[in-house]
């Protein structure tokens, strides 16, 4: 008796453990890669852009979700550090750390397949340095990325609390 049993609830609950087990994972990978598809389009095996570029996209996900649909006591607190997250995350990515810019950037062909890079709107410098001070604009340049990464991860240190 106890083997028909067994042998009927596994019959009886065979279509549904084969929904859970097959159906769903293919479907979830599926969605994903629809919506990381520009993300995954720009990941090289050799930088680091691929992976902020797939952590924001999924903090985006998390921010709206928390935002809109949260349902536990500081949900809007919580998007807000993810929001903050994400503008770290923008700032990182875009990598315009040049303490001295001189302005928008264009390739000019110069024949033979070659090209350069000339300046196509000139504008003003962020800031204004003494000539033949480019190791202090490095530092300066280098301690402003290094203190976004550093609250870039003192945020995500946080991602256990942004839920109950």
């Amino acid at each position: 008796m106890s083997l028909l049993t067994i042998t009927w609830d596994t019959l009886r609950y065979f279509p549904y453990r084969l929904k859970l087990r097959i159906y769903y994972p293919i479907k979830t990978y599926f969605i994903n890669v629809w919506k990381f598809r520009s993300e995954l389009s720009q990941t090289r095996g050799w930088g680091y852009t691929g992976l902020l570029l797939l952590m924001r996209r999924q903090l985006i996900d998390m921010e709206i979700n928390q935002r809109v649909y949260g349902n536990h006591l500081n949900h809007l607190k919580v998007a807000k550090d993810i929001r903050v997250t994400i503008k770290l995350l923008d700032r990182l990515i875009e990598d315009d750390y040049d303490v001295q810019t001189n302005g928008e950037y264009d390739w000019v062909e110069i024949g033979g397949g070659w090209s350069r890079r000339v300046i196509k709107t000139p504008r003003k410098p962020k800031y204004i340095f003494p000539k033949g001070t480019s190791k202090q604009l490095y530092k300066h340049e280098e301690s402003r990325r290094r203190a976004d990464i550093d609250m870039l991860f003192n945020c995500m240190k946080q991602y256990r609390h942004w839920w109950n």
